[in-house]
């Protein structure tokens, strides 16, 4: 692995999650200036290792990441499956794109444990021709059991068998790529430019880039037309259509290619191209189709549409699950937290701890007397008394405002043993699951809305060592 960080790439991450610098250095709160990312980025500075681990936390990839390591594009598969040919300008900087958000969506899959293995139901027939490769269609439908009928949305059934699919940006005149993301995540680019195109358009490019990724097709066959056969019947069966339309017609009605088009999500151009190819039309009618009506409406437009959407969701559910767990994460587990071992010796009854009486007056414990039994001064009027352990209960968050108006700003828990063990600073903020205070020579740690303890720094030090190793836990 490369050892020196890779500033072009912590422009890339930002750039493909939309950040800007003031919204990264938020993210990262506002430990480091926007002027330094800036430095970083253009190679002037590097992060130290600490840092580097918050800026790929705050970005949503691994550390390895900005050091050369992680998801590899498969570049030539992806100049192969560019029917347009991209520059070499283009094609690295799609091959970057894809290799950072490739990586943040395995890096979810993992943190979810949802991750995907891929099998290629294909894997061992060789395709050559538009025969073989209508055959390969119709066995991947018979092996992914998805019947004769339609296919409602093809990007989430492909999500489903493990393709991974991004938008990325992409030159106007292409559509879609495909590639291989270090050797065993297939992957499915489509340009985030969907103005220009249709969902007919788009079902047909995911089917076609799915025919690179799993057809074996060897050297001098035509690549792109044995795709574009996988495609359209993959996403009509050819008996289908016979069914729909017959085997033999002398020629086809607008009206119901519409009605085809909005149940199957095909253009009305692919549907004839499959008639012909099926030789259910004449090549006279074929021609007709082109020079009189498609070719003078290519957009198909007021030609009906296919109404169900094609959407790209397991990368957001995959956010949405990781994004609780983090929440979730942060909160102790209050069973863990007792049973722990310096919660075994540590007492809230303490010399300087503030409690309640059970008739709502505040005291401070002076002195741990015999048989559980403690000297108190009550805050209120500075009179002493001595009472029993039982008569005495802790304080909670509001009332300890009462006694300090140091209120600490927010610092993620991660950071606070962090913080700890260099040098302890005032503004600590456990988040959702308690907070440190700061008064006089000692800290108080409030858990859970449950009670405050009160440690020292030394044994607020020992405490942190032993909470980090065994009270959090991934809900």
């Amino acid at each position: 692995m490369n050892t020196e960080f890779n500033s072009n790439r912590l422009r890339i991450a930002r750039n493909t999650l939309g950040m800007s610098l003031d919204s990264l250095v938020e993210q990262l709160g506002n430990a480091v200036t926007k002027q330094a990312i800036s430095k970083y980025e253009r190679g002037l500075m590097t992060p130290k290792p600490q840092l580097v681990q918050k800026i790929a936390d705050a970005l949503g990839v691994k550390e390895d990441y900005f050091y050369g390591k992680g998801i590899d594009i498969d570049i030539p598969m992806l100049r192969s499956t560019s029917r347009d040919r991209l520059t070499d300008e283009e094609e690295h900087r799609l091959a970057e794109h894809l290799a950072c958000v490739a990586e943040r969506y395995i890096l979810l899959e993992e943190k979810t444990a949802l991750q995907k293995r891929f099998f290629n139901p294909l894997a061992n027939i060789t395709v050559c021709n538009k025969d073989e490769a209508e055959q390969a269609a119709i066995l991947l439908r018979k092996e992914w059991q998805i019947g004769n009928g339609e296919i409602p949305s093809i990007t989430r059934l492909l999500e489903r068998k493990g393709i991974r699919i991004f938008m990325a940006p992409m030159p106007s005149h292409i559509l879609g790529v495909s590639t291989w993301g270090s050797r065993i995540y297939p992957i499915i680019a489509l340009s985030d430019n969907q103005e220009n195109t249709t969902v007919e358009r788009t079902r047909f490019t995911v089917a076609h880039e799915l025919g690179h990724l799993l057809l074996n097709i060897p050297p001098g066959c035509d690549n792109e037309r044995i795709c574009n056969q996988f495609a359209g019947t993959l996403l009509l069966p050819p008996q289908t259509l016979k069914e729909e339309i017959g085997e033999k017609r002398s020629l086809l009605t607008l009206e119901e290619m519409i009605d085809l088009r909005m149940v199957y999500g095909m253009s009305i151009a692919a549907l004839i191209h499959q008639a012909y190819d099926l030789e259910i039309i004449s090549e006279d009618h074929y021609n007709w189709w082109f020079d009189r009506l498609i070719n003078n409406n290519k957009k198909e437009i007021g030609w009906g549409r296919y109404i169900v959407p094609e959407t790209i969701g397991r990368e957001r559910r995959l956010k949405s699950i990781a994004e609780e767990q983090k929440a979730n994460t942060l909160k102790f587990n209050t069973n863990n937290l007792k049973n722990s071992s310096f919660m075994k010796n540590i007492s809230i009854y303490k010399i300087g701890n503030i409690l309640r009486t059970r008739d709502n007056r505040y005291v401070t414990v002076l002195e741990v007397l015999e048989n559980n039994q403690y000297r108190i001064r009550f805050r209120d009027d500075n009179t002493e008394a001595v009472f029993a352990k039982m008569e005495l209960v802790p304080i909670h968050l509001k009332e300890e405002l009462l006694f300090t108006n140091k209120y600490l700003p927010y610092c993620p828990v991660k950071e606070v043993f962090e913080i700890i063990y260099s040098e302890v600073k005032e503004g600590v903020m456990f988040n959702s699951c308690g907070e440190i205070w700061h008064r006089d020579s000692a800290w108080q740690v409030h858990i859970n809305g449950g009670p405050y303890y009160v440690w020292c720094l030394h044994e607020l030090q020992n405490v942190c060592a032993d909470i980090r190793e065994q009270d959090f836990e991934l809900k």
